[in-house]
């Protein structure tokens, strides 16, 4: 994620569900809750970061069973 002035993330679910999204600020591998989303089944929940956020990776985690897609927008 670094490198990008701008960062937009769309969650959908096929199943009601909260998704943890986690970030590496330093690509060593300590992960951190970044925000929750709770996303209804089949309605995108978006999430801005902060301008010029400084994480290496992100991951999400979800509280249960359920096929998630993640899309990043980088500008």
């Amino acid at each position: 994620m670094s490198g990008y002035d701008q960062k937009r993330l769309s969650v959908t679910a096929d199943t009601p569900a909260r998704i943890v999204v986690q970030v590496d600020l330093t690509g060593d591998g300590l992960w951190r809750d970044h925000a929750a989303l709770d996303v209804a089944a089949e309605q995108p929940a978006e999430l801005a970061f902060p301008r010029a956020f400084p994480a290496y990776w992100c991951r999400m985690v979800s509280d249960r069973s359920a096929t998630v897609t993640a899309q990043f927008v980088y500008e």
